[in-house]
């Protein structure tokens, strides 16, 4: 009896637990979703030439205006995207984006 108990109480945890971090996504999230994943996948190529450079001390000039051209058109599509979003979740999201972007920008004095 305590077993099944136990176990309906498991079920019921996990129920909830599904609906909070299954919620349903906005297809204007989505695209800020996909702008994000664009972003740092930038910054990762960014980071990993700079790393490079320091360790190897091979050029990796191109592979550096590359990606810092990759997040400036990430940042100019997500100020387009950002002027129709309806959606308050994308909206929001969009400002952490939009913030994380400058951030980078400012740390790594692009322009």
């Amino acid at each position: 009896m305590k077993k099944a108990i136990l176990l309906l109480i498991l079920v019921f945890l996990g129920f909830l637990a599904y609906q909070q971090l299954a919620k349903p996504v906005s297809g204007e999230e989505k695209q800020v979703k996909a702008l994000e994943n664009r972003f740092d996948s930038a910054v990762e190529r960014f980071l990993r030439a700079h790393r490079t450079t320091a360790t190897t001390r091979l050029d990796t000039t191109s592979d550096i205006d590359e990606s810092a051209d990759l997040a400036k058109k990430t940042r100019d599509e997500l100020s387009d995207l950002k002027a129709g979003l309806k959606d308050q979740a994308a909206l929001s999201r969009a400002n952490k984006l939009e913030a994380k972007i400058n951030n980078f920008f400012k740390k790594n004095q692009i322009l």
